[in-house]
């Protein structure tokens, strides 16, 4: 596989190598069809524009949100992303949704950390029934195979923008 690695500067003068996801540029195209497309990183803003210009996606993108800019909730929303809730056995598989989600409007009950379990299911289980209906999961990609392209979501995707409505 051709992946185009691309070095980024940071403001700060960090240099960094980055590879876009094969299936990126289509499944971007794809959503521009479904309506607003924003991006919403754990880093920081200026550093994803400067990630999304190099590889000539940030024409493909709308609004920027970082940590370290506020973000205006949209009245329905979707986040694709690699973190995960396993509902199934009611626990949390990665700490960053809470985080994401948080910026989203959504919060968790501080008793997910409950040394009870009851209680501690009863939080996440109220969180993951209020964050399901908006998370569309992805495989992660690492920088080499596109084992999951994000091309094939979007079905899932246009399923729960109708839910949503």
């Amino acid at each position: 596989m051709n992946q185009q690695v691309e070095t980024v500067t940071a403001l700060d003068g960090q240099r960094y190598e980055t590879i876009l996801r094969p299936s990126a540029r289509p499944f971007l195209e794809a959503l521009q069809l479904l309506g607003d497309v924003s991006v919403l990183t754990s880093g920081r803003t200026s550093f994803q524009t400067i990630v999304l210009c190099k590889h000539g996606i940030d024409h493909l993108t709308g609004e920027i949100y970082g940590f370290d800019r506020g973000l205006l909730i949209p009245e329905r929303w979707l986040l694709v992303d690699d973190l995960k809730i396993n509902a199934v056995d009611l626990k949390l598989t990665d700490e960053g949704i809470i985080h994401k989600v948080k910026r989203l409007g959504v919060e968790i009950s501080p008793d997910y950390r409950s040394a009870n379990a009851d209680v501690c299911a009863a939080a996440i289980a109220d969180f993951a029934s209020r964050v399901i209906p908006h998370l569309v999961s992805c495989k992660p990609f690492y920088g080499f195979e596109d084992k999951e392209p994000l091309t094939n979501l979007i079905a899932e995707i246009e399923e729960k923008l109708k839910a949503l409505k």
